[in-house]
């Protein structure tokens, strides 16, 4: 589906149902000022930048990870679940 954050927005830890399947956002709408001041941690693991216009994101949603977006603009992005 599609996904749209707004600035100043978080989502929560969480992790999702299965490590059967991958997670894989497309970035539809990620203006360029933003791209640092939207953060994507998985695992642990802190991504700034994760998120680029035209780019994708693909990352296993069964580690605990959640989102912060410290940016001006909306971020929208095509969010699927890819099983494997």
């Amino acid at each position: 589906g599609i996904s749209r954050l707004e600035p100043g927005a978080a989502i929560r830890p969480h992790t999702g149902p299965t490590n059967r399947r991958w997670t894989l956002h497309l970035g539809l709408v990620v203006d360029a000022a933003d791209v640092d001041r939207l953060t994507l941690t998985v695992a642990g693991t802190a991504r700034a930048g994760a998120w680029v216009q035209g780019k994708v994101v693909l990352f296993d949603d069964s580690y605990e990870h959640d989102v912060v977006h410290a940016g001006a603009r909306d971020r929208v992005v095509l969010d699927l679940s890819v099983d494997h």
